[in-house]
């Protein structure tokens, strides 16, 4: 038999769908569309507004074991090199970090992917000379989630770049392996899309063979 852990869940996803049962019952008593509530009722009981219903089935599993905060979750997205960030270009264009010995590596040298390099804010002043190029970064560039980030400073400091980056993958993890309420609710956003564009009515398709 299910502990108590269980039965948590079954009355609160139960409720869950009662109430938005409920909604869709009150929208068409005072005659406006049923979606309207429906979806006001979801967001008010989703895990970003009162977190009403069980982590398992509402959170993302990669979103329960990752936290883009840690220094582990950053080292992964430093450790892939310039498809998530360019070191060398933050190096170069001065943005390493803001107060150069609080760096991710610290201030001496590090390798990545057989790449050694050079963290002192000292060699990197020289090489951004030797370069001709200017201690100012250039402009932000726009990129998809697949573009190498080679030569591309994005944020205001190499750190920054490891999280925005760590937040992105974990945003498209969840997206291609969503939690089983999401997937639900795709599904009948989905069947909603094909009956109103399709001008399929499910209603009449129960009689169908009857």
């Amino acid at each position: 038999m299910g502990g108590a852990s269980s039965w948590y869940s079954i009355l609160s996803i139960s409720a869950f769908l009662v109430s938005i049962w409920i909604a869709s019952k009150v929208s068409r008593t005072i005659g406006i569309s049923s979606i309207v509530l429906e979806i006001s009722v979801g967001l008010i009981l989703s895990p970003n507004a009162l977190d009403f219903l069980p982590h398992e089935y509402s959170v993302c599993y990669a979103e329960t074991i990752t936290d883009c905060e840690t220094h582990h979750e950053k080292l992964e997205i430093a450790e892939e090199g310039v498809d998530h960030c360019d070191l060398q270009a933050y190096l170069d264009a001065g943005k390493y970090a803001s107060s150069w010995q609080d760096g991710f590596f610290g201030e001496s040298s590090v390798t990545i992917k057989g790449h050694t390099y050079d963290l002192t804010e000292a060699g990197s002043s020289d090489r951004r000379l030797a370069l001709g190029r200017p201690v100012l970064p250039p402009a932000p560039q726009r990129r998809l989630s697949t573009d190498s980030a080679e030569g591309k400073v994005d944020y205001d400091n190499y750190e920054q770049c490891l999280l925005k980056r760590c937040e992105l993958e974990l945003a498209n993890e969840c997206a291609h392996t969503p939690n089983i309420l999401t997937l639900i609710g795709h599904t009948g956003v989905a069947m909603m899309i094909f009956e109103s564009g399709m001008h399929f009515d499910f209603e009449q398709a129960k009689s169908v063979g009857g």
